[in-house]
């Protein structure tokens, strides 16, 4: 069964939680495909279990255990979805997991920005841009390494993660993007220690803009050596790979772009 939220509608809490079993059965194999989407303007909303009791009352010890084995078993559902295994369908991913138990019951974690959808690998069926721009490949470039980097257990939600790699002390605003050997653009992004991160796009998949790739790499040079020293290493095939992440066209906006913008 596919699950949707619309937009204008909510879903959180016990909704959020149902929510996540959306999935369907495809070919003659009968794959298990995961089937959850939402779209832009809808409220998907995620807090960790609470104790069902109110404030204020006295209560036996009988009465707070049972609403403790309450909590506990809700707790226990949301591991047994995060180990769920079965062909793709993967309902839940560790960045959302870690989000739902971080968050108190009194506030809620949503899913409302593109930094959010990517981190929490959430479809909200936002397309690539009419126009793939240097701004919109330095976007996904950002976003491909906010994936890599994974969870930061030091940052919050995943615009936190985004703001740890745009406040990096060498992050790149300047000659930060090249066309390499009339073959592929590169991105550059930050420095750490003697090596510099990019980012990478084929010129074929940005021309078909069907199944686009982010390639993160590293090439040997310090912060302050000029972008050209960093752009002939590349054309000589001096780097080494950090790995390669399929994008879909949300990842071509920026992070902090609310999901609501694209009603």
């Amino acid at each position: 069964m596919r699950t949707l939220v619309r937009s204008g509608d909510r879903c959180e809490s016990a909704c959020a939680i149902a929510w996540l079993g959306g999935s369907i059965s495809v070919g003659t194999a009968s794959i298990m495909v995961s089937a959850q989407s939402i779209e832009p303007g809808a409220i998907l909303g995620f807090h960790a279990p609470s104790l069902p009791v109110k404030k204020g009352l006295e209560y036996s010890g009988e009465e707070v255990e049972r609403a403790f084995a309450i909590a506990m078993k809700v707790m226990q559902v949301l591991y047994d979805i995060l180990l769920t295994e079965n062909d793709d369908f993967d309902p839940i991913n560790n960045f959302l997991y870690g989000r739902i138990l971080n968050t108190p019951a009194s506030e809620m974690y949503t899913i409302d920005t593109i930094a959010e959808a990517i981190m929490t690998d959430i479809n909200v069926g936002i397309w690539l841009p009419e126009k793939i721009t240097r701004a919109s490949m330095v976007y996904a470039c950002e976003n491909a390494l906010m994936l890599w980097r994974g969870i930061d257990e030091e940052l919050g939600d995943a615009d936190e993660h985004l703001d740890w790699i745009r406040n990096a002390r060498y992050y790149y605003t300047e000659d930060q993007v090249k066309y390499i050997n009339n073959e592929y653009w590169a991105v550059r992004l930050y420095s750490r220690g003697r090596y510099q991160m990019l980012c990478l796009f084929s010129d074929e998949g940005l021309a078909s803009r069907q199944d686009i790739s982010a390639r993160l790499v590293t090439v040997s040079s310090w912060p302050d050596e000029p972008a050209e020293a960093v752009w002939q290493e590349l054309s000589e095939g001096i780097l080494s790979d950090l790995g390669t992440f399929e994008l879909d066209g949300m990842a071509f906006y920026d992070g902090k772009t609310p999901l609501s913008d694209f009603q």
